[in-house]
């Protein structure tokens, strides 16, 4: 960048070198309402600069990803820039910057000459260890993948969506966004969710025996791919609008050679969900508060769910209120982020949506809806340990 280049004597203090290069320690971590009024504006300077390192780091992660760098590095570090790059068929110096970059981020080790790169274990298990016999609880690299997709959302589509109040349903996200947001939430599915269900009173003798289970939102088909894997005497259904969303369901399942699954496009009549008692155990992740229309859903659920059953729903853990979310939630930026990207212009991708956003169903509210869907019992699941969402069952 030009600016930096100039004597500091030239520039405003609130743009100096000095002020930039703090911004990537410990930005966003003080209170500016506490910091005396000459220092307010570096600070908030500061907390801007690391939203944007945050952002080119981000594109970066994704890149890394996307070219198998990361995974390389685990296998032929400690390595060169060229090293990696003759491996990977890459061009040198385009490495060499990228190597750069990560490890000024803390997210490549290096050596004091910035010269051999490599991985530690902790990094591996975040940026590597996705899927496989060292699948990692702490993998966070997938959901970089949808980076791309949410600058593109942000900005060929969003500004006719704040003009004119419409919305974009995920059946119109680009297929990486669909793919990164479908890693994200893959981890704790694969490390939690058989464990969970199995939790509840009863229902492993069922699914051991076997039983019919439906994914209502199932997008990308993940979790109910995992239960089927780990109940093959059961039978599982997924239903989803979103057509990329069920191709890419059809491809997970079939590398899992799954043959008690199958998919649904819940828009179609001929494919909708049945309207007598048939599942003993319905799932939904991550999906109420992306409908344009919960209710219909729902009451569609209390339908097909048997008498026996139950319904097993994961959304956001929201606050009682968008002030106390705003003001208390240590993640508000990150789903109220997500929400404006996608959620919200979900919820508001039909005529007289719902415009829920990712954080507009607290536990009182999710409750309620589910009994005015006819659900008897309708509870939070305080056992399941989820990193951002809650979950419920609500019973016949």
């Amino acid at each position: 960048m030009a600016a930096l280049s100039m004597k500091d004597a030239e520039l405003p203090a609130a743009t100096t070198p000095s002020a930039l290069a703090s911004a990537g320690d410990d930005a966003g971590a003080r209170d500016d309402a506490s910091a005396p009024a000459g220092d307010e504006h570096t600070q908030l300077q500061e907390r801007m600069a690391s939203y944007f390192i945050g952002a080119l780091t981000s594109n970066l992660v994704a890149l890394g990803d996307k070219l198998g760098l990361y995974a390389a590095l685990k296998t032929y570090g400690p390595c060169t820039a060229g090293e990696l790059a003759e491996h990977l068929d890459l061009n040198e110096r385009y490495c060499a910057e990228w190597l750069r970059q990560q490890a000024s981020a803390k997210l490549v080790s290096t050596d004091e000459a910035a010269e051999e790169f490599w991985l530690t274990r902790v990094q591996q298990d975040c940026l590597v260890h996705e899927t496989g016999s060292e699948a990692s609880p702490f993998f966070f690299g997938g959901g970089f993948m949808a980076i791309p997709g949410l600058a593109k959302t942000a900005d060929e589509k969003l500004p006719a969506c704040f003009k004119d109040g419409t919305g974009i349903s995920y059946a119109e996200l680009d297929q990486g966004l669909t793919c990164g947001v479908c890693r994200e939430l893959g981890v704790w599915m694969r490390h939690a969710l058989v464990p969970s269900l199995k939790s509840l009173p009863g229902l492993e003798e069922k699914l051991q025996k076997g039983c019919k289970v439906a994914d209502v939102g199932c997008g990308c088909g993940m979790a109910l791919c995992i239960a089927a894997a780990a109940f093959p005497a059961s039978t599982f259904h997924g239903y989803d609008i979103a057509d990329d969303a069920l191709r890419l369901a059809r491809e997970e399942a079939g590398r899992r050679g799954l043959t008690n699954v199958e998919f649904f496009n819940a828009g179609l009549a001929e494919e909708a969900m049945p309207t007598e008692p048939t599942y003993q155990l319905i799932q939904t992740h991550d999906a109420i508060h992306d409908m344009a229309h919960p209710e219909p859903v729902m009451a569609a659920v209390r339908k097909a769910v048997a008498a026996d059953g139950c319904w097993v729903i994961g959304d956001m853990s929201a606050m009682d209120s968008h002030a106390a979310n705003v003001h208390n939630h240590p993640l508000a930026p990150f789903l109220y982020g997500f929400s404006v990207h996608l959620c919200l212009p979900s919820g508001m991708s039909a005529p007289e949506g719902a415009a829920l956003g990712t954080l507009g169903i607290p536990s009182g509210k999710m409750c309620a809806m589910l009994r005015d869907a006819g659900f008897g019992t309708a509870e939070v699941l305080e056992s399941w340990n989820h990193p951002l969402n809650r979950y419920y069952i609500a019973k016949p």
